[in-house]
């Protein structure tokens, strides 16, 4: 998936001469992947005359499902990062502790 590339897409409308230009995707491309991961996608289309299409309204809910997910890795992550830099802190400060302790429990000769 991270693989994956949109292309700019020119097609040329014969009836009035212009070109109308498109981010997409190469739906055999697409096909691929999902093969590869062995997933089902509603907006990928076969005709039956072998022509391939995309619907890209379809692509909107497995992103959002996509985007949901990878927030709650972010979370955990950022979660754990943030227990280990308390944990790092309590062991300076038990360090500090410790040297304060030992400089304080030394005698000075007189």
């Amino acid at each position: 998936m991270l693989n994956l590339t949109s292309l700019l897409l020119r097609q040329k409308n014969d009836n009035f001469n212009t070109k109308v230009k498109h981010d997409g995707f190469i739906a055999q491309v697409i096909e691929t992947i999902l093969i590869d991961l062995n997933l089902h996608f509603s907006g990928l289309k076969k005709s039956s005359d072998g022509m391939y299409s995309l619907v890209y309204s379809d692509f909107v809910m497995p992103m959002i499902n996509a985007i949901k997910e990878k927030q709650s890795i972010i979370t955990d992550l950022v979660k754990k990062t943030y227990k280990i830099k308390d944990f790092k802190n309590t062991s300076l400060t038990f360090e500090l502790i410790a040297e304060n302790s030992n400089i304080e429990g030394k005698s000075s000769p007189n």
